[in-house]
């Protein structure tokens, strides 16, 4: 218990021994709430965490076919790198808050997230250029593999960041 807490008690007059048996009896019942509910309420969190990651790469690599159309070559990648970093600094808040997750899990987040992320911005990029074959738009543009690698890149560097200078998963 807090100092405060415990004076208080005291002045109370509380015993030494009731307070450690209220503090006992405190502790216990907090591990029997935390250790029924944290496992499962954790699972949840994870997979709908990355079930949200997905979806808003795919929302984002949508809303990006526009700015493939008519955007330059550098002016499209600082916005791609921006958009990529700020979703992945979104991505890292919502992995690293869920306590206890395993190493298996921060890997697997680390294949599946990225690797759907890639797929999603090679159609996107993909459906951009027969837009503008089909609007016989005159575009010049790196490949879509180039473009979909600088956002995942982008996307996963917070996360990396957060795992190996912070060493989320101890």
């Amino acid at each position: 218990m807090k100092k405060n807490v415990v004076r208080r008690l005291k002045e109370r007059g509380w015993s030494e021994e009731d307070i450690k048996k209220t503090e006992e009896i405190i502790q216990k019942r907090y591990r029997e709430d935390k250790s029924r509910s944290t496992p499962s309420m954790n699972r949840v969190l994870y997979w709908s965490a990355v079930v949200v990651i997905v979806l808003g790469n795919f929302i984002i690599s949508m809303f990006l076919i526009p700015f493939l159309l008519v955007l330059r070559k550098l002016t499209l990648d600082i916005i791609i790198i921006t958009i990529a970093f700020a979703f992945g600094l979104l991505f890292n808040l919502l992995v690293t808050d869920i306590e206890h997750i395993e190493k298996k899990h921060h890997i697997i987040i680390l294949i599946i997230v990225p690797f759907i992320a890639l797929i999603n911005f090679i159609v996107m990029v993909n459906i951009a250029d027969s837009l503008a074959a089909t609007l016989k738009l005159p575009i010049a543009r790196e490949n879509p593999y180039f473009i979909s690698i600088i956002y995942v890149a982008a996307f996963i560097l917070p996360y990396l960041y957060n795992l190996i200078v912070k060493k989320a998963y101890k």
